[in-house]
């Protein structure tokens, strides 16, 4: 693995995706077990996506206290739990299938709305639960429109940061894809104690290195302090070209 620091991100570069995953899931591995050794339990929130599907079935792999961890959805589409683009289903295929972890999805309610308001009282209600202030882990991608979670060009704006407050989930109607998302917001994502953002690709490299405005790339809302981005040697020297 190489090191850098790329528009003030920390940057982890490997080799290749299959190494990417591994070496990544043996480093979720690390922290959450250590987490849960020293406290009896960690939280991860998790977004959908091919970059870190693999490493996630890597991760599920290991040896855990599963019955410590507390897995959380970053975002999800406004489809069914089952359906093929389901982060959830997901989730519950490469991890939750394989362990006794404890896994709290958005629920499918009536409306967006609802089911983001029902959602932003659970995580609220777990996290009292366990006595914590934030969540400890937070995986996200990056979109080739620069989008991460359900964080979208065009939707955000300073008057519409401002108005959530302190909620941890909203919801989006996403003109350009013509449906709702249900997203952890900007503010709670940034209280998490680490933050890693996996994403590869030409065209994904070229969209972090062209980023400018973080309402027009909203991966750009990301703090950079505990924040890693995880890449690929290809994608990385797109970045740097």
């Amino acid at each position: 693995m190489i090191k850098d620091k790329i528009k003030g991100f920390q940057f982890w570069i490997y080799e290749e995706f299959n190494q990417l995953s591994e070496e990544f899931s043996h480093h979720l591995y690390q922290e959450v077990d250590k987490k849960v050794g020293t406290r009896g339990y960690a939280t991860l929130a998790l977004s959908g996506g091919s970059t870190p599907k693999q490493a996630y079935s890597m991760f599920a792999d290991y040896d855990l206290q599963w019955k410590g961890i507390h897995l959380f959805q970053m975002d999800e589409r406004w489809v069914p739990m089952d359906h093929d683009e389901s982060n959830a289903r997901l989730i519950n295929e490469t991890i939750v299938s394989k362990t006794n972890t404890n896994f709290h999805p958005v629920p499918r309610l009536v409306t967006p709305k609802e089911s983001a308001l029902s959602y932003n009282h659970k995580v609220k209600e777990v996290l009292m639960q366990l006595n914590a202030s934030c969540i400890d882990i937070g995986v996200l991608g990056i979109g080739e429109d620069g989008h991460t979670a359900s964080l979208f060009p065009g939707i955000l704006s300073p008057e519409i940061l401002e108005s959530m407050g302190d909620k941890k989930v909203t919801h989006f109607y996403v003109p350009t894809l013509q449906t709702f998302r249900i997203t952890m917001t900007p503010n709670f994502i940034n209280s998490m104690e680490r933050r890693y953002v996996l994403f590869i690709g030409k065209k994904k490299a070229k969209v972090f290195k062209d980023a400018r405005d973080p309402f027009l790339t909203p991966f750009l809302l990301i703090e950079k302090n505990n924040t890693v981005f995880v890449t690929d040697k290809e994608t990385y020297e797109s970045i740097k070209q």
